[in-house]
């Protein structure tokens, strides 16, 4: 599963130039990489889901990381923000737009993905259900 992670993290640059130099229409999902960003994500999602079930005791550890890749691109993304309302140069502002876009986008993924896993203890009828 890591190879195929890997694989595809390093495939995703590549799929993008060969689609728009194909003749495509000009897509900014395509052009910031946010349906390959997507993937990537839901890959790792599904890589950490396949993880949780074959070692419990990872849980902690999964929950861990998800909660500071939650962190940390909300982070980045709220400071990229408000960086981008200051004057700059514009290859600068540019690569400002594209952290800001990729790190809310996985700040995105990381709190539905949170907010999915723990939609059970969010309704009270289902936690005192579980005994929570």
């Amino acid at each position: 599963m890591k190879k195929t992670l890997i694989l595809a993290a390093l495939l995703l640059p590549a799929a993008a130039q060969a689609a728009d130099g194909a003749g495509a229409p000009a897509s900014r999902f395509v052009e910031l990489y946010i349906v390959h960003l997507a993937v990537v994500l839901a890959l790792v999602t599904a890589a950490s889901e396949v993880l949780e079930r074959r070692v419990p005791a990872a849980c902690r550890r999964l929950r861990l990381g998800w909660n500071w890749l939650l962190l940390a691109s909300f982070v980045v993304c709220v400071v990229t923000g408000f960086m981008l309302l200051t004057p700059m140069e514009r290859e600068l502002r540019h690569m400002l737009f594209k952290w800001h876009v990729w790190t809310g986008a996985a700040a995105a993924w990381a709190g539905l993905y949170h907010t999915a896993k723990r939609a059970r203890c969010m309704l009270p009828d289902f936690c005192r259900m579980e005994g929570k």
